[in-house]
């Protein structure tokens, strides 16, 4: 019985944490990587002139976009929601970095994006796991993306 408990809870929390942090990273540094490329190409002149806001927000739909592709796959729902964690944290730190001036209204957005989120989990009738992966991506992002 203890075997079954360990496997059923230790290892989506386990694999959620560990890996869905990781790929949460590995998207930042995606992010990174295509601004740097578009800073030396596209705006090698004047990178200071690149639009951050557009191309921050492309990217994340870019980024939901594939992983709204992803949940086509039948089965698969811890590797789906490990993996729910990159593009949900970068859409919340996109929402708080496009709203940095006015924090208040960034929670506000934040949080009326998140409540969509967990209807959805609800109404599709999700695995408790997805909800941890809300969780550590919210979690993670703040960290990430508030003010110091």
């Amino acid at each position: 019985m203890k075997e079954k408990t360990a496997r059923s809870i230790g290892l989506p929390i386990l694999s959620i944490t560990l890996l869905g942090v990781l790929w949460l990273a590995a998207s930042y540094f995606l992010y990174y990587g295509f601004v740097l490329i578009m800073e030396r190409f596209v705006y090698a002149d004047h990178p200071s002139q690149m639009p951050m806001g557009i191309v921050r927000i492309t990217f994340t739909a870019f980024f939901a976009l594939l992983y709204l592709l992803l949940l086509k796959i039948k089965g698969w729902h811890l590797t789906k929601a490990t993996l729910m964690v990159g593009p949900l944290g970068v859409v919340i730190v996109t929402l708080i970095l496009s709203n940095y001036q006015h924090m208040t209204q960034a929670l506000l957005i934040v949080s009326a994006f998140l409540i969509v989120v967990l209807a959805l989990l609800r109404v599709f009738k999700k695995p408790w796991y997805y909800y941890y992966a809300v969780a550590v991506a919210t979690m993670t992002a703040l960290f990430y993306a508030w003010p110091r």
